[in-house]
């Protein structure tokens, strides 16, 4: 499907992976210059007003439930939402957190 049935994700803006060099950045790259990957949705923290496959999401770091009781209504709300996908990640451990968080990962 030439990449139309791919996405990518990253908590980073457009611009950091449109670099002109890969050499001489301290973070980024070109790889959404690549032809190959002109089809690959890019689900970004901004995106780009030029390019139709890049959408933009806030950062999903507001969702930390203190306990089970929150993490299990948050879930019944999930549950009951009428949609075909769920897609859900959480990210790495650090240091101190003592909430559900660790335990959902």
């Amino acid at each position: 499907m030439g990449g139309c049935d791919h996405f990518f994700v990253a908590d980073r803006t457009t611009w950091d992976f449109r670099r002109h060099h890969d050499e001489g950045w301290e973070w980024g790259s070109k790889l959404l210059t690549y032809p190959a990957v002109e089809n690959i949705t890019a689900i970004l923290v901004e995106a780009s007003p030029w390019n139709r496959n890049n959408l933009a999401v806030p950062y999903t770091t507001y969702f930390y439930p203190e306990t089970a009781a929150a993490f299990a209504a948050w879930q019944h709300r999930v549950h009951a939402a009428a949609r075909p996908w769920l897609f859900s990640f959480p990210d790495g451990l650090r240091k101190g957190n003592g909430t559900i968080h660790a335990d959902i990962i």
